[in-house]
């Protein structure tokens, strides 16, 4: 027996103050995977895919996944960027098949992202996550000249440099990266 709109109305209205009531992490989790895939059964049949999205925004952070998901079906890539930045983006997590597509049809997109893993691994403060860091740089060069924003590039590494003039070893990652020219 299918559901009726009526009640997925409901059922979506209500559901972020039902996961508020549930507290737990992982039942909250569970009910929401369930909720989705009845929603999103209902939504596919009668074509209100609007509908299927306000579940996945009131079931946040629960929803993640499948909302983060949903967003990069529909080529939402700015939405997508920003909710991959407001939870705490981490470069390894993201297919390359999807960075891929991302370099290809919304560079723009990558930009906040790279910074703000750049960051976090500079301040990770150890080899490897300079390492790490130097090949996000590498590839963050490439998108800003891709859109022609060197100067932007330059203003942004060049700040960064002198942020981290007392790291070393980050600044001979740089240069072995070919980052910094020696002179």
């Amino acid at each position: 027996m299918e559901p009726d709109g009526p009640f997925i109305e409901y059922l979506v209205q209500q559901l972020r103050n039902y996961l508020k009531h549930l507290g737990d992490y992982y039942a909250c989790k569970k009910f929401t995977r369930y909720a989705l895939k009845l929603v999103g059964a209902f939504t596919r049949e009668i074509g209100r895919g609007e509908l299927y999205d306000r579940a996945l925004a009131q079931a946040m952070p629960y929803s993640f996944y499948e909302y983060e998901d949903s967003l990069f079906e529909k080529n939402q890539y700015e939405q997508w960027g920003e909710l991959q930045s407001y939870f705490g983006f981490e470069y390894n997590s993201i297919s390359s098949e999807r960075i891929k597509i991302l370099q290809k049809e919304a560079p723009e997109v990558l930009i906040p992202l790279y910074h703000q893993m750049i960051g976090d691994l500079v301040e990770m403060k150890n080899r490897s996550s300079y390492k790490q860091a130097a090949r996000l740089l590498k590839k963050l060069r490439t998108v800003y000249k891709k859109l022609k924003r060197v100067p932007e590039w330059e203003e942004f590494f060049g700040k960064l440099l002198v942020r981290t003039k007392r790291l070393r070893a980050f600044h001979e990652e740089c240069t072995r990266s070919k980052l910094i020219e020696e002179a």
